[in-house]
């Protein structure tokens, strides 16, 4: 069952407008900072919000389709949805909270089907708990049991770990590996967080403002960021910028290239290329300016500095070096970087 939606919504503020197709048996993480739409794209696709124009088909069947009439409620739609705080209906048990879509649907056989994945997610002792009753790994597993009976053809994850502590995260992660690894529909996930993204998904589509800005594998995507959430994602330097031969403009700055450029670019450096010094380091490298320490974070065996200049320059650097150089917020240092360790690509 391909999933094919082309359409455009439109809700207060936001300005909705997605085409992309994704294949049976594919995650597809949607990633993107809040307002952005992700939430949205998914009510859409469980035909819990009507698209203004375009089409939605799953399967070469039109879910919704203003132009041609059609539009199918969500409880004829073959979707599992799950959403960050579980949704749990209070008064019910577990076991009737995970078979409620399918009684809704008169689903056959679903007193097995919602046996079948109480087991396998572990709830076995806690079919007649109600969630008031449940950790919130509990609860959401008992959400994603929700989810997965019926066997949908489409699954739907809003940010299902967001509400857990770590210990839960990991938890929950680990279960929708599994599972994730054998569904045979389309699984969609919204998630903020690339670890999901690389743990869970196949391929990425990134979000802003409405738009499908950048789409590909993780890996991809972070190689060559084509907005500043995408190069935060990913821990890297990225300036738009106006490029002429072997330079390269942003506002008043000028970024020395190991490549000429011409016209509106990407300009990457990775913060390992940044070099932080207390004077003026010797030799006169083509990037350097001189900057104030704002902000100081611990990253495993190495912290990255976010130094403010001409430009706003994250550096990764050893402990040791932060210890020999004395770096905390509001101190002066210089910031440099070569030439060759600059990469530019059109925009």
């Amino acid at each position: 069952m391909t999933l094919r939606a082309d359409f455009r919504l439109r809700r207060g503020s936001l300005d909705l407008r997605m085409d992309m197709t994704a294949e049976p048996g594919q995650v597809t993480a949607v990633l993107g900072p809040n307002g952005s739409g992700k939430t949205t794209f998914l009510r859409a696709l469980a035909g819990l919000e009507a698209i203004e124009s375009g089409r939605i088909e799953a399967g070469g069947r039109r879910l919704d389709d203003p132009d041609a009439g059609v539009f199918i409620p969500p409880s004829d739609r073959s979707v599992g949805l799950m959403f960050q705080d579980g949704l749990l209906f209070p008064h019910l048990s577990v076991v009737d909270n995970v078979a409620f879509p399918l009684r809704a649907r008169h689903h056959q056989g679903a007193q097995a089907e919602v046996v079948r994945w109480i087991d396998r997610l572990g709830l076995k002792d806690l079919t007649r708990a109600r969630p008031a009753q449940l950790s919130g790994g509990q609860a959401q597993r008992v959400a994603l049991a929700r989810a997965l009976a019926g066997s949908p053809e489409l699954l739907l994850l809003d940010e299902p770990m967001a509400s857990l502590d770590a210990s839960a995260q990991l938890e929950i992660r680990r279960e929708l590996a599994v599972h994730l690894a054998t569904f045979s529909g389309v699984a969609i996930l919204v998630t903020h967080d690339p670890l999901e993204a690389a743990v869970l998904a196949d391929r990425v589509v990134v979000l802003e403002g409405g738009r499908i800005i950048q789409e590909g594998t993780l890996e991809e995507i972070t190689a060559r960021p084509r907005s500043r959430y995408v190069a935060d994602l990913a821990g890297l330097n990225l300036w738009r910028a106006n490029a002429s031969g072997m330079q390269a403009a942003v506002g008043d700055a000028v970024i020395s290239l190991g490549d000429a450029g011409e016209g509106q670019v990407f300009v990457l450096v990775h913060p390992r290329s940044v070099a932080l010094y207390r004077a003026r380091p010797d030799g006169s490298p083509r990037n350097c300016w001189q900057a104030v320490v704002i902000s100081l974070e611990g990253l495993g065996d190495r912290v990255r500095v976010e130094v403010e200049g001409p430009l706003k320059v994250v550096a990764e650097v050893t402990l040791g070096s932060v210890v020999a150089l004395g770096l905390r917020p509001g101190e002066h240092v210089w910031a440099s970087f070569k030439a060759s360790e600059v990469e530019v690509y059109p925009v």
